[in-house]
């Protein structure tokens, strides 16, 4: 056996491994065609993109760079309730705003319906990111997609699936010198974190990126 044929039967069995590792999946994982999007202001860079996605999630990944000399604090630990005087926090939640344009995720603030009035306004804690420094995060979304804001129940959806180009968008507001001293301290269900109380919707900046990659399917609303 010559040097070349030795090349190509160790291809063949690596591509071989390759498939059966696949194959033993209960879901395919399909790795997605590399398509990072980037944007940016005057205060932070944010890059984005779809890492894999089954038949019955997406992965996301994104990173967002500070591009300030102060802290800046991004509103992207979402939470689903409290356990006694604990925060139920969860990388995965996220907000899911659909129109019959796009799919909107969001790891933000938003805003109360209008002409709905609440006794607590829902504001996620926070993760700090120091001046010029990355901060970066990877999660995990059930697909198809259903609409999910705050002070709504979860929306009911129909048996109709639609596919959608798909946004993220990530809110965050730029510190002062002062702004640490105001930091309260929690604890949540991923360990410690900070949080603000005193916010509004308009009170955040926004960073929005996308069409990520490629469409993907979401629930049709009644």
């Amino acid at each position: 056996m010559n040097a070349s044929t030795v090349k190509l039967t160790g291809v063949c069995l690596t591509l071989f491994l390759m498939y059966a590792h696949c194959g033993s999946s209960t879901h395919k994982m399909l790795t997605m065609i590399p398509q990072e999007l980037t944007i940016c202001n005057e205060d932070a860079t944010l890059r984005a993109k779809i890492v894999s996605k089954s038949d019955t999630m997406i992965q996301i990944h994104y990173w967002i760079r500070n591009k300030t000399s102060e802290n800046i604090y991004l509103f992207n630990r979402l939470y689903s309730g409290f356990e006694q005087d604990m925060v139920m926090t969860d990388k995965d939640l996220v907000y899911v705003l659909l129109t019959d344009q796009q799919a909107l995720i969001c790891k933000a603030i938003m805003p109360v319906p209008s002409g709905m009035s609440v006794a607590v306004k829902v504001f996620p804690c926070v993760t700090k990111v120091r001046p010029h420094t990355e901060y970066e995060e990877l999660f995990v979304v059930p697909i198809p997609l259903n609409h999910h804001m705050p002070y709504t129940p979860q929306a009911i959806h129909g048996k109709q699936v639609h596919n959608r180009p798909l946004f993220f968008r990530l809110g965050y507001f730029v510190g002062t010198k002062f702004t640490e001293s105001a930091e309260k301290q929690i604890k949540t269900s991923d360990g410690a974190a900070i949080r603000f109380d005193a916010f509004t919707y308009s009170n955040q900046k926004l960073l929005t990126v996308g069409p990520l990659a490629e469409a993907v399917p979401v629930f049709e609303l009644k």
